[in-house]
């Protein structure tokens, strides 16, 4: 993984397969902007991407969406980094694919 990605805090757009596995990124700069200037597709989004300190609570919060019926939620996370809490806005969607294996679309945002 970049070093660039373990210095900077999570914003961006993530389409995730049902396991977590990273079908989709694009990263949020400091100034806003959405960037594909890294490709992460493949790699497991709660090993290799999230990095905060209690991504297995964000992990359950995943889990708990994505064997639920609902198309979307979102909610305020705070993401707990070394060097302290980062707050931020999640918003998960559900992607319904006519093969019947949905994708989940999660966005890590500024609150």
């Amino acid at each position: 993984m970049s070093t660039k990605l373990d210095e900077e805090k999570l914003l961006g757009l993530f389409e995730l397969s049902h396991d977590g596995k990273v079908l989709y990124s694009s990263f949020e700069s400091p100034q806003g902007e959405m960037s594909r200037q890294f490709s992460y597709d493949g790699s497991d989004f709660f090993k290799d991407i999230a990095h905060f300190k209690n991504v297995e609570d964000f992990h359950r919060r995943f889990e708990m969406f994505r064997i639920a019926e609902s198309r979307s939620t979102s909610f305020s996370f705070t993401c707990q980094y070394p060097d302290g809490p980062h707050n931020v806005r999640v918003v998960m969607a559900r992607l319904m694919m006519d093969s019947g294996s949905d994708s989940f679309l999660v966005h890590f945002k500024r609150p």
